[in-house]
């Protein structure tokens, strides 16, 4: 899995280098964890939420999840879908940091209503 690096972390979340590197060492921590993956990005994204002082960590499900499988996006809960913060796609299995609510927006087949 493929993590965002310290220097994106940094300039997408605007925090400074010490607070992205504990970011960044979260995210490895959750990918190389030996429990269940699921638990494993939960755990991560927790420690992202102490690191940034947010909010909790909050999770939007998609169209496609299934009774086994959730693929949706797990988030660092800001306050607001459109400000950046750490988050994992679960559909691609990819740790990001941005605005997850951009994710949401642009991805209508997965997370738009049914009509």
């Amino acid at each position: 899995m493929r993590l965002p690096s310290v220097r994106t972390i940094r300039e997408i979340l605007r925090v400074d280098v010490g607070t992205a590197a504990r970011v960044r060492t979260a995210l490895e921590v959750g990918r190389d964890s030996c429990v269940a993956f699921d638990v494993a990005v939960e755990f991560a994204l927790k420690k992202c939420d102490a690191i940034l002082g947010g909010h909790g960590v909050g999770r939007m499900r998609s169209r496609q999840d299934t009774m086994r499988e959730f693929l949706g996006v797990g988030y660092v809960n800001v306050g607001d879908p459109y400000i950046a913060t750490v988050y994992f796609d679960h559909a691609t299995g990819q740790f990001h940091c941005g605005a997850w609510g951009d994710l949401v927006a642009a991805h209508d087949h997965r997370f738009g209503e049914s009509s």
